[in-house]
């Protein structure tokens, strides 16, 4: 019998399963709140903080990459970047309108200051591109494009809170974009000529980013938490 050969996108996304399970519970104690009303404008300030690095991440890797006309690595992640780049500019943007339509104040949130877990998960991203090699993004974009929402997940959140369809625009249309987004990334990570550190690397970004998330989506369980106990009399 002939060895199986294993693509290095199939690699990556077993290790990322491992923490899926954790992700999702974390995630469902969000969604199944029965105050899901007070907790989902908390989701979108945390998300916010994070998406509106996207752009900014893959300018960074493609000036990395850049200086890198040798690494044939490298020169392949300039293209793919410069195009997804175009194609997750303005996701931000889709956050704050949401977040209007919940009742919150979208200058508030561009304001706010990012936590030091959102530092922390996105942090570790320009430390990878920067000081080892421009491809370590490829594991944190796989890990947030991933585990994108399924289908009428949008419809699902907006009759167990109450708020209306507009405010899920960003979940909606993830929904879609993200399937098509995960099948070229992984198409693009098995194509390259990845070296067992390159491997390395991508997953250990995946890996991270996936801890994070964990850690994000239970910080919005407490924040919620902090504000109901500072609303009640002393």
């Amino acid at each position: 019998m002939g060895t199986r050969t294993t693509y290095p996108s199939q690699d990556l996304q077993a290790k990322l399963n491992i923490v899926v399970p954790t992700l999702m519970s974390e995630a469902n104690t969000i969604w199944r709140h029965p105050n899901l009303v007070q907790l989902y404008p908390i989701y979108l300030e945390t998300m916010h903080m994070v998406v509106r690095s996207s752009v900014s991440l893959m300018d960074a890797a493609i000036d990395t990459a850049k200086k890198k006309p040798t690494d044939s690595v490298a020169s392949r992640l300039i293209n793919y970047l410069e195009i997804h780049r175009e194609e997750e500019r303005g996701h931000d943007q889709w956050l704050l309108e949401d977040y209007a339509v919940t009742g919150g104040d979208p200058e508030f949130l561009r304001k706010k200051i990012p936590s030091t877990n959102v530092a922390e998960m996105v942090g570790a991203q320009y430390y990878w591109l920067y000081h080892y090699h421009p491809v370590s993004l490829l594991g944190h974009m796989a890990a947030l494009e991933g585990n994108h929402p399924p289908l009428g997940f949008a419809e699902k959140l907006s009759g167990l809170s109450g708020y209306p369809i507009e405010a899920f625009r960003a979940i909606k249309r993830h929904e879609v974009l993200d399937i098509y987004h995960k099948q070229e990334l992984y198409e693009l990570i098995d194509n390259l000529a990845l070296t067992a550190e390159h491997k390395k690397i991508i997953n250990l970004s995946g890996m991270h980013t996936m801890c994070s998330s964990v850690t994000l989506m239970a910080t919005i369980i407490d924040s919620y938490k902090t504000k109901q106990e500072q609303k009640m009399p002393a």
